[in-house]
């Protein structure tokens, strides 16, 4: 459901240079209405989507604790994580260093213990101090997990947990978000992955976004992934929350490999495709209008591609469709000659179903 930003008049919610389907969208779906998106069971399970909206703000709660271990066992492998890691960001550190490319930062990431429908509203339980970025390098698949558990259980008393234990306590699950933006003149803004990204899908077509921070926190005081979204996406294209007329969170989905869970949102700007970038620049600190330097993220914004209300029904389908095609047989790899990781293709499946489901205007 639309979130009404606060120096916002209800007249300029929507831009008048907006399509009048891409209008109509953010109507039905905004504004309190509770029309659901409807999708199949196996359309779930292909797009991993775990709970499915649209929300608004309040809709999502997200209660936060510290982790409890049951046993001294339990604390102990606590410890040999915690030095594990680090152990592992430290050695990896080096050789980056030796190739001169980005170094991986140990910070702290929200753990997923939870999530669930409860009636219109999503409930999530998430752990603070439990993971970091380096926990998602050094245990983020299940190759990862098993070379951890084997140093572990060499290593360990005799009264060490086992190994459906180990992987329940410390298999990385973090929150993050992502968000399509359609900007007033009915273009879609993608961004692209730097080439040497340090983690997963360097040089991939996606949507801004990013993880859900401790520091992610809303005017009510609660952490929230909306939050969180609007930060990503100016941190990314210098695209404002100020800047946005509308946002809607569509739901969340599990992502594999290494394993997350993601919100996916869409967005209607205020900005023209021109305000953001100009493409007929000829150096990169002139192309991003609202970026004047090159930054050091790990996304940039790119040509937009053209929404018009004639081919509204033909660009998301589009997109997964050049993913069906030239994308690697591998589920979740990065797809597409341009395109994209698994939350972008989720985000434009759940966008695109929700476009095809307006009802005719009388």
């Amino acid at each position: 459901m639309a979130e009404r930003l606060l120096n916002q008049e209800p007249e300029q919610e929507v831009p008048e240079t907006i399509s009048p389907k891409v209008r109509r969208f953010f109507e039905y779906y905004g504004g309190g209405n509770n029309h659901s998106i409807d999708v199949t069971s196996e359309e779930k399970d292909k797009y991993d989507l775990r709970v499915i909206g649209p929300f608004n703000e309040s809709d999502i709660i997200i209660d936060s604790e510290k982790r409890k271990w049951d046993s001294k066992a339990e604390q102990r492998a606590g410890d040999f994580i915690t030095e594990y890691v680090a152990d592992f960001v430290r050695k990896r550190n080096i050789e980056l260093t030796q190739k001169g490319e980005r170094l991986i930062e140990n910070n702290s990431k929200l753990q997923v213990k939870d999530i669930k429908l409860n009636g219109p509203k999503c409930d999530m339980v998430v752990e603070k101090g439990v993971i970091t970025y380096g926990s998602l390098r050094a245990l983020g698949t299940d190759e990862e997990m098993e070379k951890a558990y084997r140093v572990y259980e060499s290593n360990a008393p005799k009264d060490h947990i086992n190994k459906e234990r180990f992987y329940e306590l410390f298999k990385p699950l973090p929150l993050s978000a992502c968000i399509l933006v359609i900007t007033a003149d009915n273009e879609l803004l993608l961004t692209k992955r730097l080439p040497k990204k340090v983690g997963a899908f360097g040089g991939v077509w996606h949507v801004p976004g990013g993880f859900v921070e401790e520091s992610d926190i809303n005017d009510d005081g609660h952490i929230s992934p909306f939050t969180a979204a609007v930060r990503e996406l100016e941190e990314e294209t210098g695209v404002t929350k100020k800047d946005l007329a509308q946002i809607l969170c569509l739901g969340a989905s599990s992502l594999p490999g290494p394993r997350n869970i993601e919100f996916l949102f869409v967005a209607l700007s205020r900005l023209k495709s021109d305000d953001i970038v100009d493409e007929q620049a000829a150096t990169l600190e002139e192309k991003y209008k609202l970026m004047p330097k090159e930054i050091e993220g790990d996304l940039r914004p790119h040509k937009l591609i053209e929404l018009d209300s004639g081919r509204m029904s033909k660009v998301l389908p589009a997109l997964l469709k050049i993913d069906e095609i030239f994308g690697s047989q591998r589920k979740h790899m990065p797809v597409g000659p341009k395109l994209s990781l698994a939350a972008s293709q989720s985000l434009f499946f759940l966008t695109q179903r929700m476009f095809e489901s307006l009802p005719e205007q009388d």
